[in-house]
């Protein structure tokens, strides 16, 4: 709400936002509107790999942690060996040198069915992920929002 009292654009809430209430809730702080990602990886339309998809459907509130580990840029993924590796090293490569350097073990990982050494990307609230169609969690959505927002 400090944001959208100070701006004169509209703001867009995100972050940790998997359900109705998320929603509700960045509405009622006066978001414009708000943006879902981890919400729709477990979606059958989602890119992601079997591996990928299992974590995050495996995850709790104690998975995630933020990390430079996988591109040089800090994003937050489901903690595996890979991860807490690079976790102690100080420093990370630029970008694209990060994330080049890695391409070649991450695709073996994955061709070997291994988890502990790819890009696991999620939210805090992977545990709230749902196996369904991205039209059919889009209705949900809806639903769940609108029941918030007309009590």
């Amino acid at each position: 709400p400090q944001i959208v009292d100070r701006v004169n654009i509209p703001v867009i809430g995100s972050g940790g936002i998997m359900d109705g209430r998320g929603i509700a809730a960045g509405l009622m702080l006066g978001a414009a509107a708000v943006q879902l990602g981890t919400a729709f990886l477990t979606c059958p339309e989602s890119s992601i790999n079997a591996l990928h998809r299992t974590a995050l459907l495996n995850s709790n509130d104690e998975s995630t942690r933020l990390t430079k580990a996988f591109t040089g840029k800090t994003a937050r993924s489901i903690k595996n060996k890979l991860l807490l590796t690079m976790a102690q090293q100080h420093q990370t490569l630029p970008f694209h040198t990060q994330r080049a350097m890695l391409r070649d073990i991450q695709q073996a990982a994955i061709q070997q069915n291994n988890a502990e050494l790819i890009s696991l990307w999620s939210g805090q609230a992977a545990r709230l992920c749902r196996t369904k169609p991205a039209a059919e969690l889009m209705q949900e959505l809806i639903k769940e929002t609108e029941k918030l927002l007309t009590k």
